[in-house]
């Protein structure tokens, strides 16, 4: 999320975002919206204007970077992992796809462990139970 101070400048921003894209639909400038909707919390919007942006320019990395960090933020771990790896595959160098594509596999194997673990311990209580 933005800092107040910064608000009126997003706000600002977005609204110019906004008036390009209307005037432009094929403007790559999509992708820099939908990182400004998702930094505000507007994550429905922001996806709707990335996947759209992207269906126009689907080699667009920034806009893959925006579309991962979406996902991201809704707790949509799969979806994420695979834009942030075809930015990697594409764009080795982008630090921030790396570091974020690093952060969900170790969230995706430490809920894996945990749903393993609960899964042993329900069938251990079955098994007592017996």
């Amino acid at each position: 999320m933005a800092r107040e101070g910064e608000d009126s400048t997003i706000e600002q921003d977005i609204e110019r975002y906004r008036v390009i894209l209307e005037r432009d639909p094929l403007s790559s400038v999509f992708a820099h919206l939908a990182e400004l909707l998702r930094r505000t919390g507007s994550l429905d919007e922001a996806l709707t204007i990335c996947i759209e942006g992207l269906q126009k320019h689907p080699n667009h990395i920034s806009g893959k970077v925006a579309l991962g960090r979406i996902y991201y933020d809704k707790g949509m771990m799969i979806e994420a992992k695979k834009e942030f790896e075809e930015v990697v595959k594409t764009a080795p160098d982008n630090i921030l796809a790396s570091k974020l594509l690093k952060e969900i596999s170790e969230k995706i194997h430490e809920e894996g462990v945990e749903t393993e673990a609960n899964r042993n311990s329900q069938e251990l209580e079955i098994e007592n139970k017996k």
